[in-house]
């Protein structure tokens, strides 16, 4: 009997790894706000939880605000909406919690008696133990992972395809950083559902149509479009594109109606879980959550999803073009080549279905997250991929030094995202992409091509001061004269005077090349809207014509309540000029700046 010594060694690093990063590296169970384990979307899935076992309050949600105002798991409010009764109804569909529910009632009781923190729901015991319970999933779902590849390649294949995933795939994130967001815990449904899909082709059998319901109901009831997991159970195994094998898997489940039916009604029976909760909270069986968002069925934004630079699957997972590529090569092997046209189709519609949705960029994610469950499927055309370029001297090399370069990235982009500071997850640009692509050295000036691409200028011959302004002797409204940052004034924009006047100025010699705009600002309340920053503003006229603007979006540079000198550099434009104006705007957010010592400085760089 083959010992299988390679992948199981390898699992057992993957598992330390990441149980290192999860208590020691990075524990999010230790941090506050926006950075504890419930927190964000993890939050929104686990609200029904402390609704039902703690503040027997699932339709109301009264006890929202003090958890907000106490914890800040969100900057708002935004895991319900209230409906016309009253009530409020939660956005995120029960499944997680369900999953959530074993390492939250652990975690309760535990809180509740043995320590001296608030049995609320939200302290740090409950951050540990839903961290704690996304490890454990993250174990149940490698272990299964590495059964399901040793079925069809051998121990050195599943090695360096486990390898693969744990490291070179945004995987590593959702796993040991984000491990209580869904698409981890959808990753081990799906090893689980493949598994129990295989051996019940296998041998045929209530037990594991019993499993595949349970598995199937619990992965839709965590994210409604997981439905199409329901294709594994039917489809695997059959060539697609055949007529002869579609009838097979017909006559098959036809003989095995049973137990596919069984499967059917359990899996429904779970659906309804949801079902009776939208009629419980809204007096309506079916509520949709995701209010003013939505699908583009017709327009679906595929190219961006899979190229785009903020946040294309092939460009934040290049790894994955090797399983694409594997999903050919599955024909080729024998133990493969029956799901060579299913992990095609099945891919196919996946794609579509996530790049269908309007915010398809997935704000917040590092790379495309909605992806990251398919791995459990696609690590068999990724296995595929290795085992064919192992008999060739010259694949191995090639391949060796992109798989390099690839766990490089993947560590750089996940350190970066949590750690480093470089990644921003929505807004980014080529100019900035490729500017801070394996940066190691932070520079906060960096992030102002992700306004626009012009730089910041470190080199020159001289400055010349063209225009200041301390608005001490301004009688305007936006004058803010409580606690000025210098002086007895500022000016002021909040979200009731969201622009300044434009300050303009005829600069005397337009020989520079660059305009550099400089400020002193004081931020009492910033927007986490990405599309409404505040924009310090610099624009070049011609007769009161815009010919050239530059801005650059504050917020992403502030924390609340910091004080301190900014700039940013304007290439001047080629057209002739004869006006510059400044301008503060709000960006139609919900933040609140004070500007002052403004002074705008001409650089000549040759």
């Amino acid at each position: 009997m083959k010992s299988n010594k390679y992948s199981l060694l390898i699992l057992y690093v993957l598992v330390i790894l990441i149980g290192l990063t999860i208590f020691k590296l990075f524990p999010r169970h230790k941090l506050n706000k926006q950075q504890a384990t419930i927190s964000w979307d993890a939050s929104g899935y686990y609200y029904y939880l402390p609704a039902i076992f703690i503040y027997h309050d699932l339709k109301h949600l009264n006890f929202k605000d003090s958890i907000a105002k106490k914890y800040e798991p969100t900057p708002d409010f935004n895991q319900g909406f209230k409906v016309e009764n009253g009530n409020y109804v939660l956005k995120y569909s029960c499944g997680l919690a369900i999953q959530y529910l074993p390492a939250f009632l652990i975690g309760h009781f535990i809180t509740k008696y043995f320590t001296k923190y608030p049995a609320d729901g939200f302290s740090k015991p409950y951050n540990f133990s839903i961290s704690l319970g996304g490890f454990l999933i993250t174990i149940i779902g490698l272990w299964f992972m590495r059964k399901i590849l040793l079925i069809f390649f051998d121990d050195k294949v599943c090695f360096i395809t486990l390898l693969s995933l744990g490291l070179v795939t945004n995987y590593l994130n959702y796993s040991a950083f984000d491990g209580a967001m869904s698409h981890n815990y959808l990753f081990t449904l799906y090893t689980l559902i493949i598994f129990s899909t295989i051996k019940f082709y296998g041998s045929p059998s209530f037990k594991f149509s019993t499993i595949i319901g349970i598995l199937v109901g619990l992965a839709a009831l965590t994210r409604p479009t997981e439905i199409v997991t329901s294709l594994i159970p039917l489809l695997w195994g059959t060539n697609i594109f055949s007529k002869k094998s579609i009838l097979s898997r017909f006559n098959y489940i036809k003989f095995h109606l049973p137990k596919y039916v069984f499967a059917l009604v359990i899996c429904i029976l779970l659906g309804t879980i949801q079902l009776f909760y939208w009629k419980y909270v809204s007096d309506h069986w079916l509520v949709y959550s995701y209010q003013h968002e939505g699908f583009d069925w017709f327009n679906p934004h595929i190219i961006n999803g899979l190229f785009s630079l903020k946040g294309g699957w092939l460009i934040y997972t290049p790894i994955m073009i090797f399983a694409l590529i594997g999903i050919y090569l599955m024909d080729k092997f024998e133990s493969t080549q029956s799901n060579t046209s299913f992990v095609l189709v099945y891919l196919i519609i996946v794609i579509y279905i996530t790049f269908s949705w309007e915010t398809w960029s997935y704000g917040g994610s590092l790379g495309q997250r909605p992806m990251v469950q398919t791995y459990a499927m696609l690590c068999i055309p990724l296995g595929a991929y290795f085992e064919y370029i192992l008999r060739n001297k010259w694949a191995i090399i090639i391949t060796s030094i992109f798989w390099v370069l690839f766990i490089y990235l993947n560590l750089w982009w996940t350190y970066n995202y949590h750690m480093g500071g470089y990644f921003w997850a929505d807004g980014k640009n080529s100019a900035y992409f490729w500017h801070t692509l394996g940066k190691i050295n932070y520079d906060e000036n960096d992030f102002k091509l992700l306004d626009n691409n012009e730089g910041t200028v470190y080199n020159y011959l001289r400055t010349d001061l063209l225009y200041t302004n301390n608005f001490e002797t301004d009688t305007v409204s936006y004058i803010f004269r409580e606690n000025p940052i210098e002086g007895k004034k500022s000016y002021c924009i909040d979200p009731h005077i969201q622009y300044t006047p434009e300050f303009c100025f005829t600069p005397i010699n337009q020989n520079y090349n660059y305009i550099r705009t400089k400020a002193t600002f004081k931020c009492i309340w910033r927007s986490w809207d990405f599309e409404k920053f505040a924009q310090f503003q610099i624009r070049f006229k011609d007769h009161s014509n815009t010919i050239k603007i530059c801005m650059v979006k504050l917020d992403r540079f502030f924390s609340q309540g910091e004080t301190k000198i900014f700039f940013f550099d304007c290439k001047v434009p080629n057209k002739a000029f004869d006006e510059i104006c400044i301008q503060l705007w709000t960006g139609d957010g919900n933040n609140r700046f004070l500007m002052d010592e403004l002074k705008v400085e001409g650089i000549i760089t040759k």
